[in-house]
């Protein structure tokens, strides 16, 4: 613990975070579009979304799997970015957070989608807003929380492996 608070080892943690959770908001901004562009959704989505919307979506995107990355890392890597807390300790953080993070996006998104229609006034589509945010309030929730967890698991295994890369750059002379 006494490491945490050596010079620049915060910083150096915050930068790791900064770089993995950036990683990990582009590895699924492209599969998202891929999987769009495949089964031929793209264009519809694209043709519903405005600029504005767009960048608001990508960075609640950014912004909570940065934060999400930041709190599995937080107190786990040591000085020569040696693990300080068991691996399966690690990864069972990052399946937490993982479905934290798919939770707090939808979420995020369902709100920022949401300001047009409220936006408009027409009471019917506050109400069906309305009705759209108890299923999503419910079972889109969970769905998000049970898939964020299973990419937080595929983002742990690559997450050790580049550490792992890390640490041999550091030790070879």
């Amino acid at each position: 613990m006494a490491e945490l608070t050596k010079p620049g080892t915060i910083e150096r943690d915050r930068l790791i975070a900064w770089a993995l959770g950036t990683f990990h908001a582009g590895v699924l901004l492209v599969t998202l579009i891929l999987l769009l562009h495949v089964t031929g959704g793209l264009a519809s989505l694209l043709g519903g979304l405005n600029t504005a919307s767009g960048l608001a979506l990508f960075a609640v995107l950014w912004v909570t799997t940065v934060w999400s990355t930041h709190r599995t890392l937080q107190g786990a890597l040591g000085p020569a970015l040696q693990n300080e807390i068991p691996i399966y300790q690690l990864v069972g953080r990052a399946v937490w957070r993982g479905g934290i993070n798919g939770a707090a996006f939808l979420g995020g998104a369902g709100l920022i989608l949401a300001i047009p229609i409220v936006l408009s006034g027409s009471g019917s589509a506050i109400y069906s807003l309305l009705a759209g945010g108890l299923v999503l309030g419910t079972f889109g929730l969970l769905g998000a929380f049970l898939l964020g967890c299973l990419v937080g698991l595929l983002f742990a295994g690559i997450d050790v492996l580049l550490l792992m890369a890390a640490r041999a750059l550091l030790e070879s002379p």
